[in-house]
């Protein structure tokens, strides 16, 4: 076992190594999510959510942008986008100013379902962080962006 400044790593138990812990948060609130947005009606998948979420909050994001910030491969943004769009939740189109940029945007079907949804999440939110201390997700949450940081860091050499 390695100590990296007091932490001990990798741990003795496989399911208490980081990389499993966040990939079974990932998945559990994938597979939730999902079982949300059936139960509102909406055919999204739990991906596609994190679109319609996000342009909810930053509309005509180009496709790049989308990618990096949910962290998946463009070809992947372009599937979710090809499905929400024929869903009519979002729509694409040139940017006035470079015709050659295409950006996303909600349609006003998208914007009732997000808005829609928004209730169904704030109670399953709630659900999942019951009995977590606010102060300790406030530092879990900083902790999480720090090593977040330092992999990005790695990404550059």
């Amino acid at each position: 076992m390695v100590r990296m400044k007091n932490i001990p790593y990798p741990p003795e138990r496989i399911e208490d190594g980081l990389g499993f812990l966040a990939n079974q948060l990932s998945f559990s609130l994938r597979q939730n999510a999902g079982r949300e947005c059936e139960a509102a009606g909406y055919k999204a998948t739990p991906e596609g959510l994190g679109i319609l979420f996000l342009l909810s909050r930053q509309d005509g994001l180009t496709q790049s942008q989308i990618s990096e910030f949910l962290a998946k491969d463009k070809a992947a943004i372009t599937r979710l986008l090809n499905a929400l769009e024929k869903e009519g939740l979002v729509k694409r189109g040139h940017d006035t100013e470079d015709r050659r940029v295409v950006r996303s945007h909600l349609t006003a079907k998208g914007e009732r379902g997000v808005e829609e949804m928004i209730p169904a999440f704030k109670s399953f939110f709630e659900a999942i962080f019951e009995g977590v201390d606010p102060d300790e997700f406030d530092v879990a949450r900083k902790v999480l962006r720090q090593i977040i940081a330092n992999l990005k860091k790695r990404e550059i050499r």
